[in-house]
């Protein structure tokens, strides 16, 4: 834990994390780093934690600042192809061209990933981060790299990793030789060749493959230019797996906030600065991976309410008819086209030659018996299903679900769905943002105590701030702009939301200046309280840090006025 009277400026060794929520996260992102750019902070990011939409940002921002290019020319060239908004138009046609080609791969994921390596990404691939700073670049400034996804084989958080470190091991308390970093997590990961091989686009589609949206990436088949050594995956202890396929789905579903990622990597440096090698390391003078001073959490979750909406009043049952006597009534009318049917098959054979109306009769009725065929399979697979499942349930349930109307059955159909979509997406979602923060506010021992400074730059936190009287004045000019900006629904594309870009982007640089004046406002005032009693400060605030108090104000009155 950071000593709450350390000399260290908070912003010392800053651990940042962009969550997701598709583009919405992206260009959100891409301001909180325009916002630490204009602070002067933006190199004094050692690590980088990042999940689905605010992947996108986070990859390109360090594949760009690895190959030297400085921030202004990572702004404007990010910025052109996230409003240029092609994405969503190129990765559908060419999924239309996969299909009519008659290729197996066919997944929709594929061709965003395939698309996401011609448009974003250059072709780079994870070795990119292995290699050396190229001449007369600065020096790379991200220790730690972690995109986040989840893999589906214990269902935790799988991490596409890269840390620098000046040994590849390091020994632990209990005297056992452990990896720097896996690329993955304890129960699977892969090897560090295979993931040199692995495309950033991949990671990408990886760490925003979105469930039920898109399919689930199958590691390796869906990861082109792999190695064909083995093992594919190790597990515990370094052991190799027996798995051939590995499924990986988005990082937000277990994680949106890359929040543990972050804390672990933590832990980790820290573990290391304590080891043997980390000590040899520092007589040596050579650089150690240090814990954070703070973190600095991108998100942009919101706090709406009104959660979910109803699908309006239940139709009444009326003259329709019940499923059960729609199935009599199919039946009939199969048989009633298969008469049809025969009337076609038998007028050119008496008139000795065909008609039109013989060819219309044929056709109706055939299309009539096969959508009355493939409707009654349809129904027998479900109740066969559902026999299987629980034979007295479904000698109960059956029954009464033949007495609803189809209208009936579509209205509670539609109910399941939308509850179903709001508890993923919402409530889900809002649980797992919430115990991932509460880690953020506990130590390693357990006890209510931060590990470091805590700075949350949270997109609606500026709304609920307006709520406050006392705020209200000072927050009024910006208010729209960031109403504006959480609007945005979750999505890989703007289409009609295209005006939201530049409000999400200012959003992004405006929470965070407004939440740097409130962190040290509040600790002056915790100071003077201190100072009035007669008692030591407990956040003396170090002239670095008043220093980006006063550009965090700038930056914010060049919004505000």
């Amino acid at each position: 834990m950071l000593p709450l009277t350390s000399s260290e400026s908070v912003f010392t060794r800053i651990a940042l994390s962009m969550s997701g929520g598709g583009f919405r996260a992206a260009a959100y992102s891409l301001g909180t780093l325009s916002a630490l750019h204009k602070l002067g902070l933006l190199d004094r990011v050692h690590m980088l934690s990042t999940i689905s939409g605010g992947t996108f940002t986070g990859m390109y921002y360090a594949m760009r600042r690895k190959q030297g290019a400085d921030f202004e020319t990572i702004y404007r060239e990010f910025s052109a192809l996230l409003e240029s908004d092609s994405i969503l138009p190129n990765a559908l046609q060419s999924w239309q061209q996969t299909i009519g080609s008659g290729s197996r791969d066919y997944k929709l994921i594929r061709a965003f990933a395939d698309e996401y390596h011609q448009s974003l990404f250059g072709k780079q691939t994870f070795d990119l981060f292995w290699q050396p700073d190229p001449a007369g670049a600065p020096p790379f400034p991200l220790q730690s790299l972690i995109f986040g996804a989840t893999e589906l084989y214990t269902g935790v958080a799988f991490r596409f990793q890269y840390a620098q470190f000046p040994t590849e091991q390091y020994t632990d308390r209990w005297g056992k030789q452990r990896d720097n970093f896996l690329i993955g997590n304890g129960n699977v990961h892969i090897l560090p060749q295979r993931a040199r091989a692995l495309r950033l686009a991949d990671i990408v589609a990886s760490s925003s493959c979105f469930p039920v949206g898109f399919e689930p990436l199958e590691f390796p088949a869906d990861y082109p230019g792999q190695p064909a050594a083995s093992p594919l995956f190790m597990g515990q202890n370094e052991a190799p797996l027996s798995l051939t396929s590995l499924a990986i789905v988005d990082g937000g579903v277990y994680d949106n906030q890359g929040i543990e990622g972050l804390l672990l990597a933590n832990r980790r440096n820290r573990a290391y600065c304590a080891s043997p090698e980390g000590k040899k390391a520092q007589e040596d003078g050579k650089p150690l991976p240090e814990p954070s001073t703070v973190f600095l959490i991108a998100d942009v979750a919101s706090a709406e309410t009104d959660l979910y909406e109803g699908v309006g009043p239940a139709p009444l049952r009326g003259s329709d008819n019940a499923l059960g006597q729609w199935g009599r009534t199919f039946e009939t009318l199969k048989w009633a086209l298969v008469g049809l049917l025969m009337v076609g098959v038998l007028i050119p054979l008496g008139y000795g030659r065909a008609s039109f109306l013989s060819g219309m009769l044929v056709g109706i009725s055939a299309v009539g018996i096969l959508l009355i065929l493939l409707g009654q399979r349809l129904w027998t697979w479900f109740s066969d299903l559902f026999r299987n499942a629980d034979a007295r349930i479904h000698a109960l349930a059956i029954p009464p679900l033949l007495t609803l109307t189809i209208s009936q059955l579509g209205y509670l159909l539609k109910i399941r769905a939308k509850t179903a979509f709001t508890l993923l997406l919402s409530v889900f979602l809002r649980r797992v943002r919430s115990l991932n923060y509460d880690l953020l506010y506990t130590d390693e021992e357990g006890d209510a105590q931060p590990q470091a400074n805590v700075l949350p730059s949270i997109v609606g936190s500026i709304l609920r701030d307006y709520e406050n009287p006392n705020f209200r004045d000072q927050l009024r000019p910006v208010y729209e702009t960031v109403l504006t900006a959480s609007k945005m629904p979750t999505t890989l594309w703007w289409l009609n939301d295209k005006f939201r870009y530049k409000a999400l982007v200012e959003s992004g640089e405006i929470t965070l200046a407004w939440r740097i004046m409130r962190f040290f406002a509040r600790r002056e005032r915790q100071n003077q309280k201190a100072r009035k009693d007669g008692k030591p400060e407990p956040y003396p605030i170090h002239p670095d840090d008043r220093r980006v108090w006063e550009a965090a104000e700038k930056l914010f009155r060049q919004y505000a006025g």
